[in-house]
């Protein structure tokens, strides 16, 4: 892939998650609020920032690709959104993002969403993006429908995180989508 690609939108800038981003992100995920629905506890201390970001680091490594969203104003840190390439010999990438809640409601994940899909179909070659949603998250799952996302069907129990099964909306955009 070589050097980590850099996105821009009107008001962000998409780029590689950096260790002095470990405030802005810990501040991101010790939020209960931005970790509600996501496969992850709220963290507690700093420790956790830190092996976030070097797991990002070393996942870059095997294809896998997660922005840290910044907005272009003051380039903190505020989210992230991301690719792994769990089905790349498919040409499939499933699409994961959050953002700090001060941040919700302001357009800005849509803005990012939409940057990471061109980017998967246009330099990636992906001809399918999947997105997989806990159904009571309807701010997640009205940026994917901005976004053309489909929602193709409930995954009884597919997730499994804090000891307990958890039921998932798959929501798949495919490249002729966009017309």
């Amino acid at each position: 892939m070589g050097s980590f690609p850099v996105l821009e939108t009107e008001r962000l800038r998409l780029r590689e998650t950096r260790a002095n981003d470990l405030d802005d992100l810990y501040h991101v995920y010790s939020d209960p609020e931005v970790t509600r629905y996501y496969n992850l506890d709220a963290l507690t201390n700093l420790e956790q920032a830190r092996q976030i970001i070097r797991r990002r680091q070393e996942a870059l490594g095997r294809g896998h690709i997660r922005w840290a969203l910044c907005l272009k104003e003051d380039d903190r840190y505020i989210g992230s959104c991301g690719l792994p390439f769990s089905l790349e010999y498919w040409r499939v990438a499933e699409l994961g993002y959050e953002l700090g809640r001060e941040h919700w409601g302001k357009g800005l994940m849509t803005e990012a969403v939409r940057a990471v899909c061109h980017y998967a179909f246009e330099t990636l070659g992906m001809q399918r993006l999947e997105a997989q949603v806990m159904p009571g998250n309807g701010a997640s799952i009205r940026v994917l429908e901005k976004c053309g996302f489909r929602c193709e069907g409930l995954l009884r129990g597919r997730g499994f995180w804090n000891e307990r099964s958890h039921d998932l909306l798959m929501f798949g955009l495919l490249r002729d989508d966009l017309g």
